[in-house]
Parts: structure tokens; C-alpha cells; sequence
């Protein structure tokens, strides 16, 4: 009796996605029932079938804000909002896909490559390293990314994203800019009172990039693929991590 309804649960684990993709409501109906919950208007990007039958997920953005995943029932009428787990692979299903919608697209890239502060390491894939002078877990995970740099398997563009809350860590990035110290200065907290034009002006476009591309928190590495990772990662997750977005 148990294999039978395995059996049945596997049967409709396979047939759902095509079911679903048949009954998940419209883009269109989707945008205007969305938007009196949010009290702006809401641009659905995408419906496709959920992780499991019966389930739609439902990629938007609201004004011009990061990306949002919900999840809908095939009727429309009820939206979670939240996220799911594979407790079994231990994966967040919600946070992958999450990643997958804010990827960001080459012209993007290039876009980041005009606010540098600096860069650190002379061979490798390149990745964007968004970091704030007063944050413990940045320097915890610049020395990780130095590391890695120094033995030729990763090239580092810094982004400097002082957050609001941390006095005086704007001042101190825009030192680090302007006396030239680069990522060893930055890991030796290096501030001095130069405030420079081009350091203002490197950490200030910066900022707008984090928040066009829905970057709030730091540390925050983007993968040479466009992949938007937050976090302190230990140096072999980070080098899995890099692997895979390398085989992309």
C-alpha cells in the first residue's frame, strides 16, 4: 500500500509541471489582482509551475525595486508569501530561484566596472566584491577572496557599499580610494581624512548601483555569470560556488 502511494506521489510529482504550466494564471491577471497589495504597480515577470502540483510561482517587481518571487494557487486566489525548503538536499528552492531573477546581464557587469575602487589579484575569473569598511564579515571575507588571489584563482573588483547605520565607514571608504591602499588597506582598516573627488564619486555611484540592482547587505559577491551572492562563504564553499558559475 505504502510503494502505491509513493508511486501516485511520484506520478503526479512528474505530471504536475505540465498541468500546472496549464492552469497557473496569467501574467496580466496576475498584475492587476497584485498590485492593491502592494499599493503601486506590480510588472509580473514570469509564471511558470512551483516546486510541486497545485503550486505557481510568480517572479515581479514592484516601482523599480529588487526582484520578488510569491507563490499562487492555480485559482489565483491565495498567495504565500515565503519560502520553500528541500529539507531532504537541504537547499533553499525560493532563495536559488530568487538568485536566478536578479542575475545580473552583461551590460550590467559593465555598469559595475565604471565605479570600481580598485582591484586585487592578476589572474582568474573576475568577481565584484561589495564591501564596507566597518563590516566584520567583510574583512572576514576579504582576507578568504585575497587569499584565493594570491594563488591566481580569483581577480577582485571592489565596490564600496557603506551602509547608512555605520558612521563614519563612507569617509573611511573614500580615504582608502584616495591615499591608493587598495584591498590591503582595507583589511588593515586603514581611514584618513582625504576625501577626494574621485573616491566621493566611485563610492556614491556605487551605492546607486547596489540599490538599482537590489544589493542591500554586505558582504555581496557578484559571479562572473551575473549571480548575486550575499554572505561570509568559507574559501572551499566559495571556490564550489565560483565552479559552478564557471560551468554556466
Amino acid at each position: 500500500m505504502k510503494k502505491a502511494v509513493a508511486a501516485c506521489i511520484l506520478s503526479l510529482w512528474l505530471l504536475g509541471p505540465g498541468l500546472a504550466l496549464a492552469t497557473c494564471p496569467s501574467k496580466a491577471d496576475l498584475g492587476k489582482e497584485l498590485t492593491p497589495l502592494f499599493n503601486h504597480p506590480v510588472e509580473v515577470i514570469n509564471v511558470q509551475p512551483g516546486p510541486f502540483p497545485g503550486l505557481c510561482e510568480v517572479g515581479l517587481q514592484v516601482l523599480n525595486g529588487p526582484k520578488l518571487i510569491l507563490y499562487i494557487d492555480e485559482t489565483g486566489r491565495y498567495v504565500i508569501n515565503g519560502q520553500i525548503l528541500d529539507v531532504k538536499e537541504r537547499r533553499n528552492l525560493t532563495k536559488e530561484r530568487l538568485a536566478e531573477y536578479n542575475r545580473l546581464a552583461e551590460a550590467d557587469l559593465k555598469e559595475l566596472d565604471k565605479f570600481v575602487a580598485f582591484t586585487y589579484g592578476d589572474s582568474g575569473p573576475e568577481i565584484y566584491f561589495f564591501i564596507d569598511p566597518k563590516c566584520p564579515y567583510c574583512h572576514k571575507s576579504a582576507k578568504v577572496l585575497k587569499e584565493l588571489a594570491d594563488e591566481g584563482k580569483v581577480k577582485i573588483k571592489v565596490l564600496f557599499m557603506p551602509l547608512a547605520f555605520h558612521t563614519g565607514a563612507k569617509e573611511q571608504a573614500i580615504s582608502i580610494i584616495c591615499d591608493n591602499k587598495g584591498l590591503e588597506g582595507f583589511i588593515a582598516n586603514y581611514k584618513s581624512n582625504n576625501q577626494c573627488a574621485e573616491g566621493k564619486k566611485l563610492v556614491e555611484g556605487s551605492l546607486k548601483l547596489a540599490r538599482r540592482y537590489g544589493i542591500s547587505g554586505t558582504p555581496t559577491v557578484v559571479f562572473p555569470d551575473g549571480l548575486i551572492q550575499a554572505g561570509f562563504m568559507p574559501k572551499g564553499e566559495f571556490e564550489q560556488m565560483l565552479k559552478r558559475h564557471l560551468q554556466r
